[in-house]
């Protein structure tokens, strides 16, 4: 809807506000007069209410632009923000969704769980790989190793161990396997915690922030086949948007061990997971 300067009125501002409430709080200020006029009132940049009426108590200025009419007047369009809280709120997401991937993990080809699954495999090919070149490619079957005794011993053409010599000898020592990652991405109307004043952020406290980064940690949501409590919490961050809000960002990581396999001692169990529940 456009504004009208009315010649001979005695109002010569004419003054519309327009509010708009989605994951911001912003309202959009149009004063509409003669031009000289206009362009006077046009405030700085975080300009407040105290200094430009207009503007909503507790909003800031964020932008704004002296739009010439042609026939002398003007329209001043100011782009009002609250960068604050509203009163009352929680620290909450305004809105949150999951995102799921799967994610390609290279092992070495001694890993492949077909081998280590058998005991004597395992010793069999870290022999092997521990011989020299001489007594690796020998034999009749074509491989062999050194024994504990230091005697060349032949490995069974019909062995796994024999079926890793002929990929290691074919240039095949690595493969891939596809674990999921679990992405939260929630949208927060400022940084939880944080004081602001004006345009900035003066201090304050975040408060909602992982603990458990780099530990075992269970999700909001799991996925069926996939154990509870093996996923690592990978990622968490809080990335500001043009509209003002916060994206923030937050990871989980499955693995095959999990906090309750042979290696989960590495890495810290969350406190969450010890009491049997999962991440907030």
């Amino acid at each position: 809807m456009g504004l009208e300067y009315i010649a001979g009125s005695q109002n010569a501002l004419v003054t519309v506000g327009s509010k708009r409430i989605s994951t911001a709080n912003d309202t959009t200020v149009q004063i509409s007069g003669p031009y000289a006029t206009v362009a006077a009132l046009q405030p700085a940049y975080g300009a407040d209410h105290t200094t430009f009426t207009p503007c909503p108590d507790g909003f800031t200025v964020d932008d704004s632009v002296v739009t010439p009419d042609g026939r002398g007047g003007a329209t001043l369009s100011v782009h009002c923000v609250n960068y604050g809280s509203p009163a009352g709120q929680t620290f909450a997401p305004q809105k949150s969704v999951f995102n799921i991937e799967m994610v390609e993990t290279v092992y070495d080809l001694q890993q492949h769980p077909t081998l280590t699954a058998d005991a004597a495999t395992v010793k069999t090919i870290a022999l092997w790989l521990n011989s020299t070149p001489e007594v690796q490619y020998s034999g009749s079957t074509g491989y062999s190793y050194t024994d504990s005794a230091g005697e060349s011993q032949e490995i069974a053409a019909d062995s796994l161990a024999y079926k890793f010599c002929a990929a290691y000898q074919a240039g095949i020592k690595t493969f891939t396997r596809y674990y999921p990652v679990i992405k939260k991405v929630s949208i927060w109307s400022s940084l939880p915690g944080v004081s602001i004043s004006g345009n900035s952020m003066t201090g304050g406290t975040v408060s909602q922030f992982s603990a458990d980064i780099g530990k075992w940690d269970t999700p909001p949501l799991t996925l069926a086949g996939y154990a509870a409590t093996n996923w690592f919490k990978s990622g968490d961050d809080y990335n500001q948007n043009q509209d003002q809000t916060y994206t923030r960002r937050e990871q989980w990581t499955y693995s095959p061990d999990g906090s309750t396999g042979p290696h989960g001692w590495i890495y810290q169990t969350s406190q969450s997971q010890n009491q049997g529940g999962g991440a907030s």
